[in-house]
């Protein structure tokens, strides 16, 4: 059961990670600073991610050799929710009809 739990760990960090470099990549790209596509939406990953691995932070004792990826997904499920929230209240990536409605020019 412990290995299962590991490789999905390491898996869903991989995941988030490619995410994470996608995001910013994208952003840093992006001189406009709204975007037809919605970055809220990366919070399906990123939540799931965090809670995983905080749920295997729990269970640490009962399979051994998860820490380590556990405590990397955790991290990385709160740095991509962190990145998402930076850039949208820095107004640096922003959905483009919420970039209207908060008065930035076109």
């Amino acid at each position: 059961m412990h290995r299962i739990l590991t490789y999905a760990l390491w898996s869903s960090v991989a995941l988030g990670a490619i995410a994470l470099m996608l995001i910013a990549g994208y952003a840093a790209g992006n001189r406009a600073g709204h975007s037809g596509w919605e970055p809220f939406t990366a919070l399906f990953l990123f939540i799931p991610i965090a809670l995983l691995g905080a749920g295997s932070c729990l269970k640490r004792q009962k399979c051994a050799g998860v820490a380590r990826a556990s405590v990397c997904a955790v991290a990385i499920g709160l740095g991509g929710i962190a990145l998402i929230v930076t850039l949208d209240r820095t107004n640096r990536l922003v959905e483009y009809e919420r970039w209207l409605n908060r008065g930035m020019p076109c």
